[in-house]
């Protein structure tokens, strides 16, 4: 009996399965990590401005000078991120047993 339960604890998850999960949690990776890294880059930015405005216009201006130089080093961190967060079962879905 006992036997029974381990193995309905333990079933594998369809290796497709997990491969759909990865893609899925791109999308949330992705915007999480555009937005801080652009809060961040624009907040540097406009630390040294006296106005809102001016603080404003200086981190959208920054952020997106930033993105269009390392916009693919973002991206392919990203990707990687979310390859080994799949790969190592972390995410939600993507562990190859069950809990």
């Amino acid at each position: 009996m006992s036997n029974d339960n381990a193995q309905e604890t333990t079933s594998v998850r369809p290796l497709a399965l997990r491969i759909i999960f990865g893609v899925l949690w791109f999308v949330p990776i992705y915007l999480v990590v555009q937005i801080a890294v652009g809060a961040i880059v624009g907040a540097l930015a406009s630390a040294g401005t006296t106005s809102y405005e001016e603080g404003f216009a200086a981190g959208q201006a920054a952020s997106i000078a930033f993105f269009q130089r390392f916009g693919g080093l973002v991206l392919a961190f990203e990707v990687i991120l979310t390859i080994v967060l799949s790969w190592f079962g972390i995410l939600p879905g993507t562990a190859k047993y069950k809990r």
